[in-house]
């Protein structure tokens, strides 16, 4: 994690590479602590639980790889999603168009 990213906000990153990569960015002051975290290895998702003002959610972020890229990304992406059992499950991103 990144705390004071641009001075008002931290993030969670699942990044480290000069391609792809996700973020989960969030205001500095929000009352927030992540419990568990689901990163793809190939970095095009990353799944935070997390408590935000006392409410728990699973935020995640995603951007999906064009098929060639990642031919695994959807069987990847269904099995960790299928971790979650929750109904406060937040995903937003770029899911491109897979075949």
């Amino acid at each position: 994690m990144i705390s004071n990213f641009k001075g008002n906000y931290k993030a969670i990153l699942n990044s480290s590479r000069e391609s792809r990569g996700v973020a989960i960015v969030y205001k500095n002051d929000l009352d927030v602590s992540i419990s568990n975290t689901i990163r793809d290895q190939n970095e095009n998702y990353l799944l935070a639980e997390m408590n935000i003002c006392g409410e728990r959610f699973w935020i995640g972020s995603i951007y999906g790889p064009r098929y060639n890229d990642d031919r695994g990304f959807l069987d990847n992406w269904k099995r960790d999603i299928d971790l979650i059992v929750f109904p406060n499950t937040i995903v937003r991103g770029d899911f491109n168009a897979q075949q």
